[in-house]
């Protein structure tokens, strides 16, 4: 599994003989700060967020301002207090869907009891 951390460009130094594949920037990551290599991403400009791996920006991150929630995004009214899915909501997203019926399973199984162990049967020894 790979991981790539977003960070903001706070200089970048154009290397030698402004060749764009040795641009290095100087990111912070949440007060952390390391040098990046810019190689892959030319148009990166000073203030841009960036998904860096390994120290190489792969790509500049899009900030969305963040949304209130509504009633699309704001579920929870589809569960009863006792954490089953509430039957009268009205299910729309299919994960969601997904979701309610791996719970319901989850909460049947929980309420059944253990199953009795069967009996073994042995055979007898030819004495």
């Amino acid at each position: 599994m790979c991981l790539a951390v977003s960070g903001r460009i706070l200089a970048i130094d154009a290397g030698p003989a402004d060749d764009p594949l040795w641009r290095q920037a100087e990111v912070d990551f949440g007060g952390v700060r390391q040098q990046v290599s810019l190689a892959c991403l030319p148009e990166a400009r000073v203030g841009d967020r960036v998904l860096v791996h390994v120290g190489l920006a792969l790509s500049l991150v899009e900030e969305e301002p963040a949304q209130a929630p509504s009633q699309e995004t704001d579920r929870t009214s589809d569960w009863t207090a006792d954490g089953t899915p509430d039957q009268e909501a009205a299910i729309t997203d299919p994960a969601q869907t997904q979701t309610q019926t791996q719970t319901q399973a989850m909460a049947s199984a929980a309420a059944e009891p253990p199953a009795a162990p069967s009996a073994a049967v042995v055979p007898e020894a030819d004495a």
